[in-house]
């Protein structure tokens, strides 16, 4: 009987552990491919977070044309918009401008700014070695040197250039409330006062008689 038993139970030890080793394999695998899903198939990307910045009317008139208001504006420029600037860019029934940006974009618009404001500078140095340009680092003072040989192309680039960017980075950066420009012109072999003005308040530039 003793023997029957021992038999009986060296019979079953064979498939069991056929068995065992069958499960440990259908486990092992199982564990593979959960492992190989969760790490080659792409995780579900969320949207970049978005800051909306507002620019106010009463800055916006600098951008319009003569009786152009900031709706008609945005409606112009808005097929133009470049992508790396913005996500969404539209006006407010008050004549405030909204962009809707992501932080990269907002990095990538401050920069080309910059760029743009140093590239109006470095095309106003090189009209003659005497012209010199100083402009504070918050971008609310511009002091230039020139003289009467400075043409109204030379003097209407720099008075729209530096003025927008460095307004459009204020918002961008941060700022709220109203921004200007002070800007002053001298006469760069004398250093006399010719005049100053706002940026707000417009200039109009006649070469025949500035410099008089």
């Amino acid at each position: 009987m003793r023997k029957t038993t021992r038999n009986h139970k060296q019979a079953w030890r064979g498939p069991l552990l056929v068995l065992t080793a069958v499960l440990c394999c259908l486990a092992i695998a199982i564990l593979a491919t959960i492992w190989a899903t969760r790490h080659t198939q792409p995780k579900p990307q969320s949207k970049p977070e978005t800051v909306k910045i507002v620019f106010p009317a009463k800055f916006m008139k600098g951008f319009l044309e003569e009786g152009q208001t900031t709706e008609q504006y945005v409606r112009k420029y808005r097929d133009n918009v470049v992508p790396e600037w913005y996500t969404d860019f539209y006006a407010t029934k008050d004549g405030n401008e909204v962009i809707v940006v992501t932080h990269k974009q907002l990095q990538t618009r401050i920069k080309d700014n910059e760029q743009d404001a140093k590239d109006t500078v470095n095309r106003f140095l090189a009209l003659d070695p005497a012209y010199r340009c100083e402009i504070d680092p918050d971008g609310r003072e511009m002091t230039i040197w020139a003289d009467k040989n400075l043409s109204s192309a030379g003097f209407g680039d720099l008075m729209l250039n530096i003025p927008q960017n460095y307004g459009l980075n204020h918002y961008l950066k941060g700022g709220h409330g109203d921004w200007d420009m002070h800007i002053t012109i001298r006469n760069c072999h004398t250093n006399q006062l010719i005049t100053s003005f706002y940026n707000s308040q417009g200039f109009s530039y006649d070469q025949q008689t500035f410099w008089n």
